[in-house]
């Protein structure tokens, strides 16, 4: 094996992997760290005096418990990861339940679309985490296959092979989870701007529990912060008079549709007084 991790051919390993020396007809005890290949006592005096060299029952024992180690640490890690994707898909759903629920019937639309976007980037990080799963558990089934080897100066040069797979897989971090949350509350007289709301997401969201009260306005506050870019854009403003969703209205325009019921309500008053 070279200093790449990659098999070679020397004078002294015998082709069919038995654990002695093709040269001397003496039994692999050590390993050149240098030259990574494992030589036997008269190999030492021979080529490799003044090189590094570990005996080879112990440095397989040392490549044994390191590999077990990671293996172990990566199928931790990914389980964790996997069951957080589902507890954060499963809560995201009953957000989003509780949202639908909550807004008028011209939302609701908006609402779905966004709820299939955000469901559809978890399911792909979860799929992607259970991908390096299943890489991962081949992995440890390798390498308990290969514990089973007798012969330490194979089953060494195998370990290393499954401790650069096991590298080369990264489990990446986990995002951020996303969470959704919708308030109603009464607005102050003349402060129209918060007759209404955004729909926007969040990793981070209070949950509030607040009792319904007689004609509330609505007020919608969520943040974005990690878990995508300016994915999702505003939902809408809901004219609190006729109900009806303004898409891409400005606070100009809001206020003069608002005010046009205003004006009409005005009028219907002073004809019944007069």
């Amino acid at each position: 094996m070279s200093k790449k991790h990659s098999f070679i051919s020397g004078p002294n390993i015998n082709p069919e992997g038995n654990q002695y020396c093709n040269e001397h007809d003496e039994n692999f005890i050590y390993y050149c760290m240098e030259c990574e290949t494992p030589i036997c006592k008269m190999c030492v005096i021979e080529n490799h005096k003044k090189h590094d060299l570990s005996e080879i029952t112990t440095l397989t024992d040392i490549y044994k418990a390191e590999v077990e180690r990671q293996i172990t640490m990566k199928l931790d890690k990914l389980k964790r990861n996997i069951m957080a994707i589902d507890q954060g898909t499963n809560a995201c759903q009953c957000d989003f339940n509780a949202v639908i629920h909550s807004m008028r019937k011209e939302g609701i639309l908006s609402v779905r679309g966004k709820h299939a976007t955000k469901l559809q980037t978890l399911q792909s990080i979860g799929n992607a985490f259970k991908t390096v799963f299943d890489k991962a558990e081949e992995q440890h089934k390798i390498y308990q296959d290969t514990a089973q080897t007798t012969e330490t100066s194979k089953l060494l040069l195998k370990l290393k092979q499954i401790k650069l797979q096991i590298a080369d897989e990264e489990v990446k971090q986990l995002p951020g989870m996303p969470s959704v949350n919708y308030v109603i509350n009464r607005a102050p007289t003349g402060e129209l701007e918060k007759l209404v709301g955004g729909l926007t997401f969040g990793e981070t969201v209070r949950r509030e529990e607040k009792k319904l009260r007689h004609n509330k306005k609505m007020l919608a506050d969520v943040s974005d912060t990690n878990f995508e870019d300016h994915v999702l854009g505003h939902v809408g403003r809901i004219c609190p008079f006729c109900f009806n969703l303004l898409e891409n209205c400005t606070d100009e325009d809001f206020q003069r549709h608002v005010n046009q019921h205003l004006d009409q309500t005005k009028t219907v008053v002073t004809q019944k007084d007069q």
